[in-house]
């Protein structure tokens, strides 16, 4: 790099496709390594690639979950792992703490979720819930009630770890909640409600 700031240039010729260089395996390299970030099969996601923009790339997936009714985000930052399983990690570990702690067991957690905020999140989310919890005033005046309680909740959540004990407790209380159902029960029971609120909000 000191070699290179030593000269001076009259122009410089910007490579952006390979034209010149063979960026094939950069290519390659940096998309795998997205890939195995995210969870996603990366020779799939290299057969679609390679000569197209990343841009197009992004819209063509889009456009493909887009079709099969589902609803897509758009990242301005990438973090590790999706941001659907991130918001879902970030609750189910506080789920885990309240279990561990013995303040609920696991089937009255799940009765928490499943029967409280749930209930809302499938039709909006959170942030959106909260501009109606803020009434005439929308989220401004909700932050301007809610701030206080909700930072102080935030510094009592709990941080649990997923001990031996730990995960005999919560593995003993879904199988006490299943009961009698088996897997292909429940997954049945839950296809049914979900298939049925999918086609109340395929008019959105």
């Amino acid at each position: 790099m000191p070699e290179f700031r030593s000269h001076s240039y009259a122009a410089f010729l910007f490579d952006m496709d390979g034209t010149l260089l063979d960026s094939s395996a950069i290519v390659d390299r940096i998309w795998r390594s997205w890939a195995e970030r995210h969870g996603i099969d990366s020779e799939k996601l290299l057969a679609n690639v390679h000569g197209v923009r990343s841009e197009d790339t992004i819209r063509r997936a889009t456009d493909f979950y887009t079709a099969l009714g589902k609803r897509t985000i758009r990242l301005h930052k990438e973090v590790p792992g999706h941001v659907a399983n991130r918001l879902q990690a970030a609750l189910w570990r506080e789920i885990v703490h309240l279990i561990s702690e013995g303040v609920v067991d696991v089937a009255d957690a799940d009765t928490a979720v499943c029967w409280g905020p749930g209930l809302r999140w499938g039709v909006m989310g959170p942030t959106l819930l909260f501009h109606l919890g803020g009434g005439q005033g929308g989220i401004e005046h909700f932050f301007d009630q809610f701030t206080g309680p909700m930072t102080a909740w935030w510094k009592v959540l709990g941080n649990p770890q997923i001990t031996p004990e730990v995960r005999k407790t919560v593995v003993a209380g879904v199988l006490k909640e299943a009961g009698t159902r088996s897997l292909d029960a429940l997954a049945s029971q839950r296809d049914e409600v979900l298939l049925g609120l999918l086609k109340l909000r395929a008019k959105e």
